[in-house]
């Protein structure tokens, strides 16, 4: 993981997120299950990795900016069965999986732009 940049593993991690949860509409049995679980385990390692090597690399400050990591992090893992709970109760268990796909593809859009990639996948210097 190394060789790779936090920018692109953060952008890997939210596209094989958003592939995760399509995935799990489409499961068909034990195969098709550990498929998906094996794309959700992927996309946490690049969203994991990634974005706490983008906070070390942008903060002197690297125990604080981690203790935030880590909260931002705790705070999610509360709040997101109470919206997942919310959304599967109004759209179903599908309609959920296709909203935490477009989230994860219009979370990886933004990020690409606010770190300015180009079109051919590359920061623009």
């Amino acid at each position: 993981m190394d060789r790779l940049r936090s920018t692109l593993l953060i952008v890997i991690g939210l596209i094989a997120s958003a592939a995760a949860f399509y995935s799990f509409t489409l499961a068909r049995g034990f195969a098709g299950m550990l498929a998906a679980q094996l794309l959700l385990g992927l996309s946490w390692t690049g969203l994991y990795v990634g974005g706490l090597k983008y906070i070390m690399e942008r903060n002197d400050e690297r125990a604080t900016a981690t203790g935030i990591f880590q909260s931002t992090i705790n705070i999610s893992e509360a709040l997101g069965p109470l919206l997942g709970g919310i959304l599967v109760l109004t759209t179903g268990r599908v309609g959920l999986m296709y909203a935490g796909a477009l989230a994860a593809l219009a979370a990886a859009a933004v990020f690409a732009v606010a770190n300015g990639y180009s079109r051919a996948g590359r920061p623009v210097s």
